[in-house]
């Protein structure tokens, strides 16, 4: 969100690469972190998604 209270969506979750992200945190590198329901990921402010970790079941994964 700018100064003006404009919203601009960086980046719409699928399916694929995630579903229902929760919170995001702005970390001092200037990127964005969270997770979604299996998965950990890393947002730039041009929207570039990495995903960091992909859970497997075993280690934490919710069911979609």
């Amino acid at each position: 969100m700018d100064a003006a209270g404009t919203l601009t969506t960086l980046h719409s979750f699928t399916g694929s690469d995630g579903a229902s992200p929760g919170s995001l945190i702005q970390a001092t590198d200037g990127n964005f972190y969270g997770t979604t329901y299996v998965a950990v990921f890393k947002m730039d402010a041009a929207g570039t998604l990495t995903t960091l970790h992909t859970f497997a079941g075993t280690d934490g994964a919710g069911r979609l």
